[in-house]
């Protein structure tokens, strides 16, 4: 058996160099690089426009570049699948550097009713038309170039070229690559080995090797995917006994973005539209396709700088395939911030997806963060969030959490239905084998892994899987779309479905049992050490901020009711900058130095800003205290819900001695610090 495996995994790499036809080498671009990010693009007669060819390097660390050229669809693609395949390749300048993000770029074409894609590590295609016909076509992109460290690094084309692509071949392909991969995962004795084995070999025999890809290789190619579709890709029968269901993953496209880690939040705009424009294009080739996105803070950077993007998202939220989720202003840490801090990231997060978007979502989408709070449960029945998502229990160092499907009960009582992704970590090679992902590629070892790492198999059948590109976002490819499709009804796995995070909720809600574990308190990670203390700096930051703004309104609350207009733009966009810099990679201090240097500037101009505001507020307070006109004195506010008494520092002129009277004649003699 494993002879004849080799033989079939070698031919369907061959099988995968026919996809792209009729390559044309895009061979010269016009480019402007190592620009300030934001820069537009320059006129087409800018003098600061140079040529590149695919070999020249380009662009620097942490830079933007913009890259134009013409070209054209000629004749023989008339009514095939136009596409750009675009692959770019950073070489580093140090021996001891290294890569954090790779080159990504946002292409956009004109003279093609084309949506921008995105070009990165994983998206290489850019689907220029299903059925093409000949034309001009103007290329742009707008490409980030990466972040290196130490060192620097240099950018080039790996591969430009125009091309057509063999759908036929396409399918069998991902026909063959799916029941292979499966072939991999199944035990050898089940049943369903012997029958894939036998129809590949009966399909592949089918192939006209002599001279591909001419006509009788590509007539072969689609009798080679009959015989497949007819004998193995259909629906698979419902069980004879209805108590044992079949176990289903819900799959949903997935893009992690961290607003900040290994790059500043600059860099996160163009990481968003970027990822955003992929999930869209996919949307347009594949109509079953939906796509889940949390955090709101993204979306208003989407809408700020791409309006029409923007429109095209909310229309897929409104037909149902873009799942906007989450509930928070972005994931956020939950241990360092303050109680009220957590109910603002609901508070914001919640009111955008509402007033922006038109949903109000049910799940809390938190797969990354460092550990969470037992007051989490309280704030989010509060906020309307019933579930709860995550993934990076399972890194624990030591325990090992008994359950994946619970009940978390906070500290009054507060209850949420909570899932932890099962899905096995295979892509980053230095996981341990226990690892969960929300990253993953979508293969059939990845679906059979989600079921069979699953801890609750007879109180549940239901579990969940992310798939895509993630930490600095991408999402999802062609190719893990393509897995999909035929992953799900293939005998001896999971069904496999595309859905959403409250789909996903509803389904496990209706199956399990009354008698669920609870956990009852806080979920602890033993991972990520230090963060409690690492940045304390921007620690500092957060708490001072905080608390100014506790101050500050509660006081301009009091002011509102004496008719004073209530500074609510300078707190709107005060809680925001403290809001994002909660962020999970932020405020516990695992970003790189650009990103804590930002931080300090956003803080230090919010504090200034409501500290102006609290200023403005105390003096205007101070005018309806009624007092002597011969006195000279000062006010104290207590803005805390109790009493509370101890020493008053104050700035005075004078030297010498100096007495307070109070506002009933009481005399206290004060010392002078210095």
């Amino acid at each position: 058996m494993l002879l004849r495996l080799e033989k079939l995994n070698q031919l369907t790499k061959i099988l995968r160099t026919y996809i792209f036809r009729d390559a044309i080498l895009l061979d010269s671009w016009r480019i402007q690089d190592e620009l300030a990010y934001g820069t537009p693009l320059p006129a087409a007669d800018d003098p600061g426009w140079c040529t590149v060819t695919p070999n020249d390097l380009w662009g620097k660390r942490m830079s933007w570049a913009w890259l134009t050229r013409d070209a054209t669809i000629p004749e023989h693609f008339a009514g095939k699948p136009a596409a750009l395949h675009i692959e770019l390749q950073h070489l580093l300048t140090s021996a001891n550097g290294g890569m954090y993000t790779n080159p990504e770029a946002l292409v956009t074409i004109t003279g093609l009713d084309t949506p921008p894609q995105a070009i990165n590590s994983m998206h290489h295609e850019v689907l220029l038309a299903e059925h093409a016909q000949p034309m001009p076509i103007h290329i742009v992109m707008e490409c980030f170039t990466g972040v290196s460290q130490p060192g620097d690094h240099r950018v080039r084309f790996q591969v430009a070229e125009l091309v057509w692509i063999d759908r036929d071949v396409e399918g069998l392909y991902w026909d063959a690559r799916v029941l292979l991969d499966a072939l991999a995962v199944l035990p050898e004795a089940a049943p369903e080995c012997g029958l894939y084995l036998r129809v590949l070999e009966d399909a592949f025999q089918c192939i006209n090797w002599l001279n591909p890809p001419d006509d009788a290789f590509s007539e072969s190619v689609r009798q080679a995917r009959v015989i497949l579709q007819a004998q193995l890709f259909r629906p698979v029968a419902s069980p004879n006994n209805p108590a044992v269901p079949r176990p289903v993953v819900h799959t949903m496209g997935h893009a992690h973005i961290d607003v900040a880690w290994l790059w500043p939040l600059r860099v996160t705009r163009g990481k968003a539209a970027r990822t955003f424009a992929t999930a869209l294009a996919l949307m347009e080739q594949f109509p079953a396709y939906t796509f889940t996105q949390s955090q709101p803070h993204l979306y208003k950077m989407v809408a700020e700088d791409d309006p029409a993007l923007f429109g095209r998202i909310k229309a897929r939220i409104t037909e149902g395939r873009w799942n906007a989720t989450g509930g928070s202003w972005v994931e956020m840490d939950t241990n360092i911030p303050g109680g009220e801090s957590l109910v603002r990231q609901f508070l914001h997060g919640m009111r955008y997806f509402q007033h922006e978007l038109g949903v109000r979502p049910e799940v809390l989408w938190l797969p990354d963060v460092f550990g969470y709070s037992a007051a989490l449960p309280q704030i989010m029945r509060q906020a309307g969030i019933r579930y709860f998502f995550r993934s990076n229990l399972s890194w624990n160092q030591y325990t090992r959490y008994p359950f994946d499907t619970f009940w978390w009960e906070g500290l009054d009582g507060s209850r949420v239905l909570t899932h932890l992704a099962t899905t096995p970590e295979t892509l980053w090679k230095g996981a341990a084998e226990h690892f969960s992902t929300y990253n993953a590629a979508l293969t059939a070892e990845d679906m059979l892994g989600t079921w069979t790492r699953y801890k609750q198999k007879t109180a549940n059948h239901h579990v969940m899987a992310a798939y895509g590109m993630g930490d600095g976002g991408g999402g999802p490819n062609r190719d893990m779309v393509e897995r999909r499709a035929r992953l799900e009804n293939l005998a001896g796995l999971p069904q496999v479905i595309h859905s959403t995070a409250e789909q996903f909720f509803h389904a496990v809600e209706q199956a399990i049992p009354d008698n669920l574990p609870h956990w009852v308190g806080e979920l602890y990670f033993q991972m990520h050490r230090g963060t409690y203390t690492t940045q304390s700096r921007t620690k500092r930051h957060n708490r001072k901020s905080e608390v100014l703004l506790h101050d500050a309104e509660a006081l301009a609350a009091i002011g509102h009711l004496l008719k004073r207009p209530y500074p609510h733009d300078v707190f709107h966009a005060a809680w925001e900058t403290v809001l994002l810099h909660q962020f999970h990679d932020i405020l516990p201090g695992s970003s790189i130095r650009d990103v804590y240097e930002d931080a300090e500037h956003s803080y230090t101009r919010e504090q200034h800003r409501v500290s102006q505001a609290l200023d403005e507020t105390l003096a205007a307070l101070a005018q309806h205290i009624r007092y002597d006109e011969d006195m000279q004195g000062f006010a104290v506010f207590n803005t805390l819900s109790t009493s509370i008494g101890g020493p008053i520092e104050v700035t005075l002129p004078g030297t010498g001695p100096g007495e307070v009277v109070g506002p009933r004649g009481r005399i206290r003699h004060f010392p002078w610090l210095d």
